[in-house]
């Protein structure tokens, strides 16, 4: 794992490393930070004073997915070539890291809306509130295979937060 690397990934406008082109490998050699981490990021907001139940619920809904993905990557045996579940599977993995992704941006920015004037960064905090931004992502991304059909619920109330700040909005001013 790679903390570091992890704090400035999901930390906006924080100064990328430099191109080490030596160092790309078409394969992993430790992992992906962001998915290692994610029991870790879970746990936090188990922990932490005030998370919204609905996206604690969605956290730990991913978590048992990725958890049990990570089991059938163990059991998968390296082929010359690979069966149609191995890029099922490699298919899976991605919505275990954009979830993970979702959840450490969500703890990187403390809950907070994110207002970086400086880096072209404002959430209002209407997307913040009760962890609606993160909630709506956590859904699709849950939702993306038909494995876990959602309601609709979380991404209809994003579209409504996003509608709101739309018609507060005056005509031909810039909305972040």
């Amino acid at each position: 794992m790679d903390p570091a690397g992890l704090a400035a990934a999901v930390t906006p406008g924080s100064p990328l490393p430099p191109v080490a082109p030596g160092r790309l490998e078409l394969v992993s050699r430790g992992g992906s930070s962001l998915v290692q981490n994610l029991p870790s990021a879970v746990a936090v907001l188990r922990t932490a004073e005030g998370t919204d139940p609905r996206l604690l619920a969605l956290a730990e809904r991913l978590l048992a997915r990725c958890e049990a993905l990570h089991g059938e990557l163990a059991a998968l045996r390296p082929a010359r070539i690979a069966s149609a579940r191995a890029f099922d599977l490699a298919e899976e993995y991605e919505e275990c890291f954009a979830g993970a992704a979702v959840l450490h941006l969500w703890l990187a920015g403390g809950g907070r809306p994110a207002h970086r004037p400086e880096l072209g960064l404002w959430a209002g905090p209407e997307l913040w509130q009760d962890g609606l931004w993160a909630r709506a992502a956590l859904a699709a991304v849950l939702g993306r295979r038909g494995q876990e059909p959602g309601d609709g619920v979380e991404s209809d109330a994003l579209y409504d937060a996003v509608e709101a700040i739309g018609a507060a909005t005056a005509a031909g001013e810039e909305t972040r």
